[in-house]
């Protein structure tokens, strides 16, 4: 195993094989830099770069964009559906088109989210299903897709490339281009995040500058001393519990997932609200605790409550 120290985070990460095949395994690396660190590094100019591949000419983020339109203008419902990291990025995607759909004036939009396997077992009898896969080749993932297209249903993917499995099932493929380094997908995250806030901005009418995207990914990862505080500071907790409220609930649930396989500590998420309703005689002073709090809707409220959950954890 070795560690890489060459890492170039402006050059873009290398595309899709064409033809089509899915990724090798990552290489292993026994000390820092791992992947993820790289993977971080990168998403910033990633995220630029993404942001202008699905909104140019043929990047499929207009064409998505209208069928969302005339979906909700029907009165069906738009679902989102993935697995693992995909599947929290959908439950992201989601929020960002609930908000992109009321700035749209479509209010009452029915927009919300559905775990693959389950999707699979019954399609929805109306709408439009979106799955969400970064290399398009998740098998339950692909099962939905196809079970709503067999009962009728239109079909679109945010993925790497339309010609993946996922992007070869349905009718619109929005293309984010690069593959993660690693398999703990951090990239794999982001990617479809960014593209579905591409088609978003097209949705509501609204300039999605990628240099501000990219500046704010930027501010989030540059305090690498502080996050190496938290993490020294969780470093002996034998069990760790995230919370968030609003939109930050996909983060929370894929923060936990992110700990669990990368550094196996034992984790769970649970909802701001949900956290203070029968949780906290489980835990102890061997429990850590991460609260996510960037919501900028109901803020004070949010933050309310949060002073309250971490009062009566502290107790």
């Amino acid at each position: 195993m070795t560690a890489e120290s060459s890492f170039d985070p402006i050059a873009p990460l290398a595309g899709p094989p064409d033809p089509w095949e899915g990724a090798p395994t990552p290489s292993l690396r026994s000390r820092p830099p791992y992947h993820m660190t790289d993977m971080i590094a990168a998403e910033p100019a990633l995220a630029r770069r993404i942001l202008e591949r699905v909104s140019a000419p043929g990047g499929g983020a207009a064409d998505l964009a209208e069928t969302i339109r005339a979906t909700l203008s029907a009165g069906d419902p738009v679902v989102v559906t993935g697995c693992g990291t995909s599947e929290h990025a959908a439950q992201a995607t989601v929020e960002i088109l609930r908000e992109a759909a009321a700035v749209a004036g479509l209010r009452g939009a029915l927009i919300g989210s559905e775990q693959a396997f389950e999707l699979s077992l019954a399609p929805p009898n109306r709408g439009l299903v979106i799955g969400v896969s970064h290399e398009g080749a998740t098998a339950a993932t692909n099962a939905a897709l196809a079970a709503s297209a067999s009962v009728g249903l239109p079909t679109a993917v945010l993925t790497v490339s339309r010609h993946s499995p996922a992007g070869r099932l349905v009718g619109i493929a929005v293309e984010t281009g690069e593959v993660d380094h690693g398999w703990s997908h951090t990239v794999g995250y982001l990617s479809p995040v960014v593209a579905a806030a591409g088609v978003a901005a097209i949705l509501s009418g609204r300039t999605l500058d990628g240099t501000v995207v990219a500046d704010l990914l930027t501010s989030g990862s540059r305090d690498t001393a502080g996050a190496e505080d938290i993490a020294a500071a969780l470093a002996d907790a034998a069990y760790l519990l995230v919370t968030a409220s609003g939109s930050d609930r996909p983060a929370g649930r894929e923060l936990v997932l992110k700990v669990e396989e990368a550094s196996w500590l034992p984790s769970a998420y649970r909802d701001l609200e949900t956290f203070l309703h029968g949780h906290l005689p489980a835990t102890g002073s061997t429990t850590g605790l991460v609260l996510i709090l960037t919501d900028r809707d109901g803020r004070a409220a949010r933050v309310k409550r949060a002073r309250q959950a971490l009062s009566a954890a502290a107790v």
